[in-house]
């Protein structure tokens, strides 16, 4: 069976029906709109997303890690529905701080279960991770309002200082190349190397962010070459990808396993190796 057979009946068994509609419309040529569809499950009367879109943490409540987890699914997907994305962010621009910034999660998603890796005072104060990764899918969406541009102006000022994680480098180096903006995406890309979660080198045995997750053009050929040979390597006998950290349940675990399975092969596809 090939890489692409058995990975599509693991998300088949194993994985969340929004997965399963991005995985159709990429691989299969469904409407982008099934898409759409399944995201609105997830939708809150608030305009914001909730129940657990990022499968560590489980509240039902909208979070902005959530809604920055639904933009992706739409520009995974081609697709875009301007209800959804004005709706959260009108939401956005309500529990946002003066200056725009938004947390990952705010403080009654920490009434409900979630990974150890959520405790702390990190997860409800703002910050580029995720207020970055939201805006840059807002430019690329070409989707413009009142928060997009004050959030924008927030990020880029703090993307000029140094940083530190792997995972805010991503979601501002995102943010550089939404907005076009060259010098700022070469000062972030000069500082990865040193970011905590970041892992250049193969094999990959833990969880961590690769050059895999950041704009082919800022490595080699031959880097992003032994990453895919890794990534491959990775596959499991059932079809799917492992996760590499502690969910907070059965259930979170199967979804990151689904999502985890369909980033694989979104990535493999993306450079031509499926």
């Amino acid at each position: 069976m090939t890489v692409l057979a058995a990975a599509e009946q693991f998300l088949h068994e194993r994985a969340r029906l929004l997965d399963r509609r991005i995985f159709e419309a990429r691989f299969q040529g469904i409407a982008p709109a099934r898409v759409l569809d399944a995201l609105r499950g997830y939708r809150n009367d608030d305009g914001g997303f909730g129940f657990a879109l990022e499968p560590d943490l489980r509240a039902p409540t909208s979070q902005p890690i959530f809604v920055e987890i639904a933009f992706q699914a739409m520009h995974e997907a081609g697709a875009r529905d301007d209800d959804l994305l004005g709706g959260a962010c009108d939401w956005l621009a309500a529990i946002a701080a003066p200056d725009g910034g938004v947390p990952p999660a705010l403080a009654d998603a920490m009434e409900y279960p979630r990974a150890a890796h959520w405790n702390g005072d990190w997860a409800v104060t703002p910050s580029l991770n995720p207020t970055a990764g939201i805006a840059a899918y807002l430019h690329a969406f070409g989707f413009e309002h009142p928060w997009r541009t004050k959030a924008t102006a927030w990020c880029v000022e703090r993307m000029r200082e140094p940083i530190g994680s792997a995972h805010t480098l991503k979601c501002a180096v995102r943010l550089a190349d939404a907005i076009g903006d060259a010098d700022l995406l070469t000062h972030l890309a000069s500082q990865l190397d040193a970011a905590e979660w970041f892992q250049r080198e193969v094999p990959v045995t833990t969880y961590t962010q690769t050059p895999l997750h950041f704009p082919r053009r800022l490595f080699d050929d031959a880097t992003i070459d032994a990453h895919l040979d890794d990534l491959l390597a990775r596959q499991q006998a059932d079809g799917g990808w492992p996760v590499d950290w502690e969910p907070p349940g059965p259930a979170a675990k199967e979804e990151w396993r689904g999502r985890w399975t369909l980033d694989a092969l979104l990535t493999l596809r993306e450079h031509g190796r499926i």
